[in-house]
């Protein structure tokens, strides 16, 4: 919490605990690229990154079963990867401002998650944001 991190610290931090059961990540500044894999036990991730300049997040990990994320601002160069977090189940994202293209970005990942039981957004948007689930969609991918 409060600490200069860049992607080469947060790298030997997570190589050097693979058996980290929840990571959090709170007002860390100085990184603009989060890569999360390899950690058999992870079950939850908790990223606040405040005033950072975070551009990228990419969590490869089955265990999986909680994302928080919040932001003051979702910048448009934002990419969030998700793809091996199949199991899961709760999903709590935090904006204070949100655009209908980053909303766009997030129902995408949300269609990605056939366990999601949970799904909390708290947003101040300036437009109606609208998040559409398929659930017909989610139980073809199972």
């Amino acid at each position: 919490m409060n600490v200069c991190v860049d992607e080469a610290i947060l790298q030997n931090l997570i190589s050097g605990c693979p058996l980290i059961e929840k990571l959090a990540l709170v007002y860390c500044y100085g990184v603009k690229s989060i890569r999360i894999s390899g950690c058999i036990k992870l079950k939850e991730v908790e990223v606040n990154e405040g005033d950072s300049v975070l551009e990228r997040i990419e969590i490869h990990v089955p265990s999986l079963q909680t994302f928080c994320y919040t932001t003051g601002l979702v910048k448009s160069c934002f990419h969030i990867d998700m793809t091996g977090c199949r199991n899961l189940e709760v999903l709590k994202l935090k904006f204070y401002s949100i655009t209908e293209e980053i909303g766009k970005i997030f129902q995408d990942l949300i269609a990605q998650f056939p366990a999601l039981t949970v799904l909390a957004l708290n947003c101040y948007a300036t437009s109606v944001i609208w998040i559409f689930i398929d659930k017909q969609k989610q139980m073809d991918k199972i």
